[in-house]
């Protein structure tokens, strides 16, 4: 809604999309298609947001299709961070323009967790966030570290994106635990940089 482009969408998405109040004004002028196949084939700028397979899938599909000119990316981007930079480089190669959703670093709040780069000691991130699936103990590719989820590739990719966006080069000593066996929920880290 705003970016003065049209929206095509697989017909077997509106009934979600329609039970879905906070989309109510958005999905008014959605050209509802046959399938997938039906919206990519009309689409010049695509948006993924399925869970990490499914994305790396559909990328790779969208970076055979010459009308495919713009893809926005959910994060994580795949599975893990090796599929996701082998799945970046072919979508570079192929020309298309890619954005990944890192949302943290554009929230009216990103501001106030810079700090300067001058600091003299370490710097200390607690982020005591209990996501829905671990407060309810929900089942979901989202705990699953192997699948792209957990606290490091579902959440921790926003606090590395800011880290980058700081200057932040080096990660050091980098470890994941929890509970159960690949479900991390805690993550600690060292980085460096200038």
């Amino acid at each position: 809604e705003g970016l003065g482009e049209s929206v095509a969408l697989p017909r077997a998405t509106e009934a979600r999309a329609r039970a879905r109040p906070e989309l109510a004004r958005a999905i008014e002028g959605v050209q509802w298609v046959e399938d997938l196949d039906a919206a990519l084939a009309l689409a010049s700028g695509v948006v993924i947001a399925t869970p990490p397979l499914r994305q790396l899938e559909t990328a790779d599909r969208c970076a055979g299709l010459a009308n495919i000119r713009t893809i926005v990316l959910e994060k994580p981007v795949a599975p893990d961070p090796a599929a996701a930079g082998e799945l970046l480089q072919r979508l570079r190669n192929a020309g298309k323009r890619v954005r990944v959703g890192y949302t943290l670093l554009h929230t009216e709040w990103r501001p106030g967790l810079a700090w300067p780069r001058e600091a003299d000691g370490p710097v200390c991130i607690d982020w005591a966030f209990m996501a829905n699936h671990f407060s309810r103990d929900l089942t979901t590719w989202k705990r699953e570290h192997d699948a792209g989820g957990g606290v490091l590739r579902f959440f921790g990719v926003h606090v590395l994106a800011l880290l980058a966006q700081l200057g932040y080069e080096s990660m050091h000593d980098s470890r994941l635990e929890g509970g159960k066996p690949g479900e991390p929920e805690r993550w600690s880290a060292r980085c460096s940089g200038p």
